[in-house]
C-alpha cells in the first residue's frame, strides 16, 4: 500500500515569526516575559510557524484559512495542556505581519 505524503503545511496570510502585543517585549524570552508581565503572556504573544500558530500554553495546526476582507478565520487543532480540540480562531488582517485579535493588536518582531 502506498504510503500517504504528510499534508502540506496552510498557507497563512501572515509571514512566520513570533508576534507580539507589545513590541518592548520582542527582544524576550519566554521566561522573561513572564517575569515582565505574569501570567498574561497568553494574550500577548502568537508564534505563526510553518502552518502552525503556537501561543504560551497552546499549540494549534492549521487545518485551513478563510479570508473574508479583513477577516481572517482559521480552522485548526490545538493541544492544551495535553487535551486536543478543534477551534476556530478569528483575527483582522492588517498586513502580512500584523493582526488584530480581539482589542489587541500584535505585530511581528524583527
Amino acid at each position: 500500500a502506498a504510503i500517504a505524503a504528510a499534508q502540506p503545511p496552510v498557507a497563512l496570510p501572515f509571514a512566520d515569526g513570533r508576534y507580539l502585543s507589545d513590541a518592548s517585549l520582542c527582544g524576550l524570552n519566554h521566561g522573561e516575559i513572564v517575569d515582565r508581565i505574569g501570567d498574561d503572556i497568553h494574550y500577548v504573544l502568537y508564534d505563526i510557524n510553518d502552518g502552525s500558530v503556537n501561543g504560551a500554553d497552546f499549540f494549534c495546526k492549521v487545518r485551513d484559512v478563510n479570508r473574508a476582507g479583513d477577516l481572517v478565520r482559521l480552522n485548526t487543532e490545538c493541544e492544551a495542556e495535553g487535551t486536543a480540540n478543534a477551534s476556530t480562531m478569528e483575527m483582522t488582517y492588517i498586513s502580512e505581519t500584523a493582526f488584530r485579535q480581539g482589542e489587541r493588536i500584535f505585530s511581528r518582531c524583527e
